[in-house]
């Protein structure tokens, strides 16, 4: 978090926020590249999982960058400008990488990528008040996912988009850095007017697992296929060309499937497991743990992977130290960011 949005560092009163209110998240380490040049789509399109040549002004699209054998290596949003020029949203984690292979594979394509985040500051709105707050501060968005238009905030130049991180309602505001600090302070108090507030890294947090939402670095990475996150939902387009790990990905959806998947875990005791504790059933190991979490005055969740011989409601061990912490698997999650 920067300094535009002080925390109030209470977990309880952020997961409030988010779940009645509206939450109100500095989110400005999220890698923001512009891609422009007349070969622009064409090229992503073959380096990416989702059909970008698809892709409207004014729309936006889910996709994935894979690695030959169909494993992830990032999460993109992408959103359309106009017919030349294409932003990439891309996870912290993974910006610097994605921008650093895209710009080795460009060769002869006539395409110039920039990255634009240390210009930018992105704000998100998350929560059932979040299109009241919009509309209190004079802006319009339509309902589609990853729709975004240009508005005119406190005199500065921003992106609004429909970005819902976990489920429900929300939205992103992306502003140029030098005009942030205003538009930062106008947004809040639209938010607190509505009950809302500022929340932190663990607060959010506390939302995402809740909404059993997968997140990379955790449920999604370089060890995952699509389809055990079910990313194949929104990230993935069986009908385009070749692109990376195509074939992986084509595989499994028409002639195989995966061994397991994501699901969400309601977890016994009062301590919450860390470092990616191996999960167990009748004494055998059946998945793992990502994420977990304690959700104020109720109980612990979590999200992981487990084998598809696994049920839901079924009874797993959560292997955590020297104990074995009783767990069962309680729903198939959220199936993706959008």
């Amino acid at each position: 978090m920067s300094d535009l949005l002080p925390q109030i560092h209470d977990v309880k009163q952020e997961y409030i926020f988010g779940r009645d209110h509206a939450a109100l998240l500095d989110l400005s380490s999220e890698g923001w590249i512009r891609a422009t040049g007349p070969d622009t789509k064409t090229y992503l399109h073959k380096m990416t999982s989702n059909d970008i040549e698809a892709i409207k002004d004014g729309a936006g699209q889910h996709g994935l960058y894979l690695t030959a054998q169909g494993k992830i290596l990032s999460e993109l949003h992408v959103y359309q400008t106009d017919g030349k020029t294409l932003y990439l949203q891309v996870p912290n984690a993974s910006s610097a990488m994605v921008l650093q292979r895209f710009d080795m594979f460009v060769l002869n394509n006539d395409v110039t990528l920039e990255n634009l985040a240390s210009t930018r500051v992105l704000l998100s709105v998350q929560g059932p008040k979040s299109d009241e707050i919009l509309k209190s501060l004079g802006g319009t968005l339509g309902e589609t996912p990853l729709s975004h238009t240009s508005w005119d905030l406190d005199g500065a130049s921003c992106v609004l988009i429909r970005r819902v991180r976990f489920g429900g309602k929300g939205f992103d505001l992306v502003i140029p850095k030098d005009q942030a600090a205003q538009v930062a302070e106008t947004v809040k108090k639209a938010v607190e007017e509505h009950g809302g507030g500022v929340v932190g890294s663990e607060g959010a947090e506390v939302l995402r697992v809740s909404a059993a939402v997968p997140a990379f670095g955790k449920e999604i990475n370089d060890e995952i296929l699509p389809q055990e996150a079910y990313l194949e939902q929104t990230a993935i387009s069986f009908d385009k060309g070749c692109y990376p790990g195509q074939e992986t990905v084509a595989k499994i959806k028409y002639r195989g499937r995966v061994n397991r998947h994501l699901v969400k875990f309601e977890i016994d005791g009062e301590t919450v497991p860390e470092e990616r504790p191996v999960v167990e059933k009748d004494g055998k190991k059946v998945g793992l743990l990502t994420s977990a979490i304690q959700v104020p005055e109720s109980k612990i969740v979590g999200l992981g992977y487990v084998k598809n011989t696994v049920d839901l409601g079924s009874e797993v061990d959560v292997l955590y130290g020297d104990n074995a912490i009783k767990a069962r698997v309680s729903v198939w999650p959220y199936a993706a960011s959008n």
